[in-house]
């Protein structure tokens, strides 16, 4: 004589694929978030060396137009806005 059981797994399957697909989601989150912040450390760095730039430079030299245009930026210099999840992401760090 033989006895068992049957149990359906379908849906516990199906939340631990669930669940894999949200700790891939966080993990590419977290990736994207030091990228970000590694971009940002290389960016601020540049803004620096163009304020210093600008105080060692007179109001006369040439060379002070560029260093203004490093500091404000490509969509300063174009009138443009940037994207409005670029407007958010620079207001929260404001």
């Amino acid at each position: 004589m033989l006895t068992g059981f049957v149990r359906d797994i379908t849906e516990r399957r199906a939340l631990e694929e669930q669940l894999r697909q949200s700790q891939k989601l966080e993990a590419i989150g977290r990736l994207a978030g030091g990228v970000a912040h590694d971009f940002n450390n290389i960016l601020m760095s540049i803004m620096g060396a163009a304020d210093l730039l600008l105080m060692q430079l007179g109001p006369d030299e040439s060379a002070r137009d560029e260093a203004s245009e490093i500091k404000q930026g490509p969509t300063m210099r174009r009138g443009t806005k940037p994207p409005r999840s670029s407007r958010r992401w620079i207001a929260a760090r404001g």
